[in-house]
């Protein structure tokens, strides 16, 4: 990946970056969700950052693992993020559509962060495998290649049991009142829609080519730029975009409620802000 891609990349994320936050203090809504999802946009910067700056030289090993392992676990805060918003998103929506309590969805943060120690644990082992006298990769830092993928497996498990069951939720939803819902609130569903896909695709291609070690990973493929740089930065940008301090104040088309319509199922709150974190 030549050093404009990199530069790049770098001026998106730090937009996001200051965005996010910004806009988070400005509203003092759902740091929650802005707080993972700005470490995502560091990793990518600090990451992007040593890769346009050593694109002109000579790879070091122990630079190249801790590199290739930023842009590697930093995907794993944007579902973090996402899955902050979603009880939020089914009371809206309807929650008596989902096949599981509404609160549960949390919890896949634990398994996307068992994924995060597992790919740390990898970085370690890589970093241990380094030869000291040639400075080059040995069958440690393969071995913790592999274990990098496993971590990177994990993660895409818990987004297609996610995906599965959020699908469920969007087709009773949607068959039951979607002409109630906002073009705003559908942006946002199909952003997650966006995000959940963008990130799968990221992750297979991750746990393929580190499935053999952290030697087959190229640090100048321009394939890396497109599965990987570019998609993890369309599902930041789409969730920084349909930021959830202004999408989920409420969902659903307001001269509906009046009429009494459609606020049914829809799982109408308030839209004080102070009923948010």
């Amino acid at each position: 990946m030549n050093q404009a891609v990199s530069v790049l990349f770098i001026v998106v994320f730090v937009s996001i970056l200051l965005s996010c936050v910004l806009f988070t203090l400005l509203l003092r809504r759902w740091g929650n969700f802005t707080i993972p999802l700005a470490l995502t946009c560091v990793f990518e910067i600090i990451g992007h950052g040593i890769r346009a700056s050593s694109v002109t030289g000579q790879w070091n090993a122990y630079l190249f693992v801790v590199v290739t392992t930023l842009l590697t676990i930093a995907p794993s805060f944007v579902s973090i993020a996402m899955y902050m918003t979603i009880k939020r998103t089914l009371q809206i929506i309807g929650k008596e559509h989902s096949l599981i309590n509404p609160g549960w969805y949390v919890y896949l943060i634990w398994p996307d962060l068992a994924g995060l120690a597992i790919q740390i644990v990898g970085l370690i082992l890589a970093l241990s495998g380094i030869s000291n006298t040639t400075g080059r990769l040995g069958p440690g830092a393969n071995s913790g290649g592999i274990v990098v993928a496993a971590g990177i497996g994990l993660h895409a498990a818990t987004l297609a049991v996610f995906m599965t069951l959020f699908a469920v939720v969007l087709c009773l939803a949607f068959a039951t009142y979607r002409q109630a819902l906002t073009c705003r609130f559908k942006g946002y569903l199909l952003i997650i829609v966006l995000v959940v896909v963008c990130l799968l695709v990221r992750d297979l291609y991750r746990a393929i080519g580190l499935a053999q070690g952290f030697a087959t990973a190229s640090v100048g493929d321009a394939m890396f730029a497109l599965l990987d740089g570019f998609l993890v930065a369309e599902a930041v940008l789409g969730l920084a975009v349909f930021h959830p301090a202004w999408v989920l104040v409420d969902g659903h088309k307001p001269e509906l409620e009046q009429q009494g319509k459609g606020a049914i199922g829809l799982g109408f709150h308030s839209s004080n802000s102070s009923n948010f974190i």
